[in-house]
């Protein structure tokens, strides 16, 4: 996530529970959602901007999205690339990538 918002302190509330729905509750302000595996890619591999992959995440639902770098950093796009081996490419940092 690393976003970091300063708010005055008479606009915040207290939270009550345990760590883990804390992670939960501020995975949902930060709109991001687990990500239980990619099912398939459509595009380009050669350029980024024309990928898409096809995610289920962990409530159920499931989505087209195209690639960027929150969807590349997860864990499950890495080992979705590693068995997908004419994306391997894709684990490449882009500068490394236009040098080809």
């Amino acid at each position: 996530m690393g976003n970091v918002t300063w708010l005055h302190v008479t606009r915040l509330k207290l939270f009550v529970g345990n760590r883990e729905d804390a992670h939960k509750v501020a995975l949902l302000d930060a709109d991001q959602f687990g990500i239980l595996k990619i099912q398939y890619w459509r595009g380009d591999p050669s350029k980024r901007s024309d990928m898409f992959f096809f995610v289920e995440f962990t409530d159920g639902d499931t989505a087209l999205l195209p690639f960027s770098l929150d969807l590349s950093s997860s864990s499950q796009f890495e080992e979705y690339v590693f068995s997908e081996s004419q994306l391997f490419s894709q684990l490449l940092p882009a500068a490394m990538r236009q040098s080809e």
